[in-house]
């Protein structure tokens, strides 16, 4: 009895297995903190169906005060329109802790099928322990914060 059990129970895995790689959009949804699990795997899951591409920061100086300018683009990787969320900007310390956040905008405010958008936001006078920048999208629950001493 005890042998007859072993190749269902490898069967069953072998199945359970599939269909969480199947339904990886819908197990993302329900529960958010596994999309880790599957990008470890080589399965990323983007729910959103935007892209950032080509993102770069340039740290600029003119009459002694220093400007940082962020900006990259984001790609609908859809085959529908869909709106851009806002973009959240962190500056982080050598220990990656934020120093400093704010939200930016994309110039599009929606974006076709395949269409790319871009988006540019500076920051005067950033802090002096900032050495690292992380760019993602906001989520719906991150109200927007607007650069504060910036343009």
């Amino acid at each position: 009895m005890k042998r007859a059990l072993i190749p269902l129970a490898v069967v069953m895995i072998v199945a359970g297995g599939m269909s969480a790689v199947a339904a990886r959009k819908a197990v993302v949804r329900v529960a958010p903190s596994t999309a880790r699990l599957y990008a470890a795997v080589g399965l990323a899951v983007n729910l959103r169906g935007l892209a950032l591409e080509g993102v770069h920061a340039a740290l600029d100086e003119a009459n002694n005060k220093q400007t940082l300018t962020i900006e990259g683009a984001l790609v609908n990787l859809r085959d529908e329109t869909v709106e851009t969320p806002n973009i959240r900007i962190a500056l982080r310390d050598a220990q990656k802790r934020e120093v400093y956040v704010w939200t930016a905008k994309a110039l599009n405010a929606k974006l076709r099928p395949g269409e790319r958008g871009a988006f540019r936001t500076r920051l005067a006078a950033p802090p002096n322990e900032a050495s690292d920048v992380m760019v993602r999208f906001a989520s719906a629950s991150e109200a927007p914060m607007p650069v504060e001493d910036g343009f």
